[in-house]
């Protein structure tokens, strides 16, 4: 057996599904939220499946790549491709 104690739910941290890379929208309007790795889908938070199943926080969690350093700087969403002409503005009418 382990020399750890098992943690007590106040050690344990609360795995957050939006953060993590396994979470998945699915089609499914009666179970819009699913679980890559754990291969489930449901109507709440995958991590808050498991934890009222388990007791446990989720044990796959891993979390997203850095988005930030993908995104693009602010000020440049606008801005044509080189050697491109800007897209014509379009107004709705109600």
């Amino acid at each position: 057996m382990s020399d750890k104690p098992h943690p007590s739910s106040e050690d344990q941290v609360v795995a957050d599904c939006l953060t993590c890379k396994h979470f998945r929208i699915t089609w499914d309007p009666n179970h819009p939220r699913g679980c890559a790795v754990m291969g489930f889908k449901s109507r709440y938070l995958p991590s808050h499946e498991v934890r009222s199943a388990s007791g446990l926080t989720c044990l796959k969690y891993e979390p997203k790549p850095n988005a930030s350093a993908i995104a693009k700087p602010t000020g440049e969403e606008n801005e044509p491709a080189p050697g491109l002409s800007p897209a014509p503005k379009r107004h709705w009418v109600a």
